[in-house]
Formats: structure tokens, sequence, C-alpha cells
């Protein structure tokens, strides 16, 4: 979980996320859903369109949701210390 939220400092797709943690597309959206409903992640709404908002140069295509830790979120401290 630590490495997700640490990787969702900058917004990711389920698909990059999925590769960066070696999970399966369903597995990434499955912990995505986990970390929202525990409030650490969220997904950023596109309603700029195509060419329009701030992430155009990192965007897959219309239809991908990006997700991105929460604003003043911490990341919360692994149990080895």
């Amino acid at each position: 979980m630590e490495r997700a939220l640490e990787l969702l400092k900058t917004p990711k797709t389920p698909a990059e996320l999925a590769r960066a943690l070696g999970l399966t597309l369903a597995g990434a959206e499955l912990l995505l859903a986990q970390l929202a409903q525990r409030g650490y992640v969220r997904p950023l709404g596109c309603g700029t369109g195509c060419r329009g908002c701030a992430f155009r140069g990192l965007c897959q295509g219309p239809g991908e949701t990006y997700w991105v830790l929460q604003p003043g979120q911490t990341l919360p401290r692994s149990a080895s210390g």
C-alpha cells in the first residue's frame, strides 16, 4: 500500500499503477477503490476535454481516469518503523 501511495503523489492511470506494482489491471482497480474508500486517493475528473487541462502531456486518451493522492494526505507509517 505504501508503494502505491508513493506512486500516486503524481497522477497515474490504473494501467500505469498496475505496471509499476506488478499487478493485473483488475488488481490495481481494486486497490484504488480500497484506497479511495479509506480517503487516501481520489480520481481526477476530466471535465475540460482533451488538450484543455494541465495533464494533457501525460494523458493516455479519452476515457482514462487518473488517480492521485488526496491533498494534505500523509503516507501511513510502516509497521517495521
